[in-house]
């Protein structure tokens, strides 16, 4: 199968127009927005958000899981106006507040909305786990179609595995937080793997760093393994610039005659 791709030009605003008096792209192509590929990869991944949730939605149905912090999906209202103080009198007899700040984004606000649009909390429950898998499923997927790793039938089969690892299914329910790391590292190493071939290094960096952002923080190894990738990935490109410049500097030292 031939995926057709539009052709992307990375010239940036202030720079010549290019040779032969060719047209710019509108900007959103040139900032990889609107990519015909990426659009069907985003109808791909809401179509399996359905798919998941439907397949959740079906288990227990009426019925929630004890997912980590109950205030947060039962109350997500009184969660946020708790989490300014340090002692909790409501949970455990009585408790320090130290790890809630990484529930206020993005679980939190996810379960905020599915509250102010009057959804039932067992539904918010199978949505936010269903989208937690297709982020999974999706990251790995785009990573791997960056790197031109693989057929795409095998892309699909590891974004899958990816999706459904043991450290996802083992922590979807109990501690659902702890697997959103895991399923952002992909998306936090893309920008990377893209700005090292195209475009703004520095532009796909701060996106890297935004994505970082949305890791949650609740699990300080989690949060440290999510980041793990994109680490190894950039001292992977300057040990490849250090060899490139040992090379460099070994062929330009003139060998003696005999």
């Amino acid at each position: 199968m031939t995926t057709l791709r539009l052709t992307r030009d990375d010239t940036r605003p202030g720079q010549p127009e290019p040779a032969g008096g060719g047209t710019r792209p509108p900007w959103r192509l040139r900032h990889h927005w609107g990519d015909a590929a990426e659009r069907a990869g985003l109808r791909w991944a809401a179509l399996a958000w359905v798919v998941v949730l439907a397949a959740l939605l079906v288990q227990n149905p009426g019925r929630m899981t004890f997912d980590t912090k109950l205030g947060v999906n039962i109350d997500p209202v009184g969660f946020y106006g708790r989490l300014w103080h340090l002692w909790n009198p409501l949970e455990f007899l009585g408790s320090l507040q130290d790890q809630y700040i990484g529930y206020a984004f993005p679980m939190g606000p996810f379960y905020l909305l599915g509250h102010a649009a009057e959804v039932p909390e067992w539904v918010v429950q199978r949505a936010w786990w269903a989208l937690l898998l297709v982020v999974a499923y999706a990251g790995l997927l785009a990573l791997a179609d960056e790197l031109g790793i693989g057929t795409p039938t095998t892309r699909l089969v590891a974004a899958v595995a990816f999706a459904l690892s043991p450290r996802v299914l083992s922590t979807l329910g109990p501690l659902s937080i702890e697997s959103w790391p895991f399923a952002l590292s992909p998306w936090i190493l893309l920008p990377l793997v893209r700005g090292s071939a195209r475009g703004d290094p520095r532009r796909h960096a701060l996106t890297s760093a935004l994505l970082f952002a949305c890791v949650g923080a609740v699990n300080a190894a989690a949060t440290i393994g999510a980041l793990l990738p994109a680490v190894l990935w950039l001292a992977s490109l300057l040990f490849a610039g250090s060899a490139r410049g040992i090379r460099r500097r070994t062929a330009a030292v003139p060998v003696p005659a005999e």
